[in-house]
């Protein structure tokens, strides 16, 4: 995923996954603690960077990115027997 918007400093790229913080002011801080918590459980991982500047505004933005592993781990493929 990626957006335009101002960007995130470098203590809240650092922060971003940590359950319960927002650099938006009434944000919950929960979403990216969610998607990083999904993303682990299935043997993959989440990270945060910064975008390159738009030529058109010179925004930054943010860019999320996951990897998520093509084959089960076996730790998650013992939970998946007798599924259909």
């Amino acid at each position: 995923m990626r957006d335009c918007g101002p960007g995130a400093s470098s203590e809240s790229l650092a922060r971003i996954f940590d359950a319960l913080y927002s650099a938006k002011a009434g944000g919950l801080g929960l979403e990216s603690s969610i998607c990083g918590s999904i993303v682990e459980a299935h043997g993959g991982r989440l990270w945060a960077t910064p975008n390159e500047p738009h030529q058109c505004d010179m925004k930054t933005g943010t860019v999320m990115l996951e990897r998520i592993p093509l084959v089960v781990p076996p730790r998650m493929a013992s939970r998946r027997r007798g599924c259909p």
